[in-house]
């Protein structure tokens, strides 16, 4: 890769405890068949091996950014600090256990010819868990597909747009308005998405797949009661935002959130972490009754009536949830048999 003093692209990869899956990741920006790129690398103070792979790049002649935090600071600040360090015209963000599909950056160059000054292009990607093929994230429809469209005029396709990696983002937009992500530690890229929004206009909104999004095994607690204070907060910043906007637009705008938060709930509750009260008090606060049937699953509604009818079963339900979760073989011959 060349030495680029004015990168079209800067991709920013904050690195922690991801030795087994840096060499993929940068391997696949190395391979890409487009160069006028930058990586921008902040390792936040991994106890691993992350410097010596990195260390290796740099004595081979490979052209990389690299900053290494003094502390560990977080995904959310590591990723500030590579807005700060990046000269590329658009920036996008990519974790370090997750990699690029091939010839990514030349499909992006060419929407970016396409569409000259674009505030953002947003795309899909695969996710990849242990032992499975891997899937298509989501779908866009067609009827939007490879469109310049003007957000202001169609608020509710922000649904399709993502949150902070499935995009690619003018650096303009986020280093003029001081838009950064915050140091929460889950769902850092969540108010930085909200932040954002105001900011933008044109949108293009692509079918192309470009990266990989490996799903490293998690806690139990990933849509549980650490995440409600989360999406809560963002739920009332939206509505701010939203608020002259159409019934079914501010339904449409804010589908996404309202599915996690309902999950959050939901997991909460079966795992003992809130009481009944605060599960349903917490619904009618901050879901609309107007949207639910727009905004969540067909399964999920049907248990949000229950919990409004009081119906939703207690300790029987509980067992049930943590049978599931944690013996999913024997919650399936518990319902084979009920049958």
């Amino acid at each position: 890769m060349e030495n680029i003093t004015n990168p079209k692209i800067s991709i920013i990869i904050p690195i922690y405890k991801s030795e087994k899956f840096l060499h993929k990741c940068l391997d696949s920006i190395f391979n890409q068949d487009y160069e006028n790129y930058e990586i921008v690398c902040v390792n936040d103070a991994s106890p691993d091996n992350c410097e010596k792979i990195i260390n290796n790049y740099l004595e081979k002649g490979c052209k990389i950014k690299y900053i290494k935090n003094s502390i560990n600071k977080g995904a959310g600040e590591s990723r500030n600090i590579g807005i700060e360090k990046a000269c590329g015209e658009y920036i996008m963000f990519l974790d370090s256990d997750d990699w690029l599909e091939n010839s990514a950056l030349s499909k992006l160059s060419k929407y970016l010819d396409n569409f000259p000054n674009i505030d953002i292009i947003s795309y899909l990607f695969y996710d990849v868990e242990p032992n499975k093929p891997k899937t298509l994230n989501k779908t866009v429809p067609e009827e939007i597909v490879n469109k310049k469209l003007d957000m202001t005029q169609n608020p509710e396709y922000f649904q399709y747009l993502g949150f902070g990696t499935t995009k690619l983002i003018k650096r303009n937009i986020l280093v003029e308005n001081n838009i950064k992500f915050n140091n929460d530690v889950c769902l850092e890229d969540l108010s930085y998405y909200f932040d954002l929004v105001p900011y933008i206009k044109d949108v293009v909104f692509t079918n192309e797949i470009i990266f990989c999004y490996r799903h490293v095994p998690k806690s139990r607690n990933t849509k549980s009661r650490k995440h409600i204070d989360y999406y809560t907060k963002n739920i009332k910043k939206a509505e701010e935002y939203i608020s002259n906007y159409s019934l079914e637009q501010k339904s449409m705008f804010l589908k996404n959130l309202y599915q996690d938060l309902f999950l959050a709930l939901y997991h909460a509750y079966g795992f003992f972490e809130i009481s009944f009260s605060k599960f349903k008090n917490t619904l009618a606060e901050y879901i609309n009754p107007e949207y639910i049937e727009l905004n969540l699953e067909p399964y999920h509604v049907l248990l949000y009536k229950k919990i409004c009818q009081k119906n939703l079963p207690s300790i029987y339900f509980r067992i049930l949830f943590i049978l599931k979760f944690y013996c999913p073989i024997l919650f399936k011959i518990y319902k084979y048999f009920k049958k």
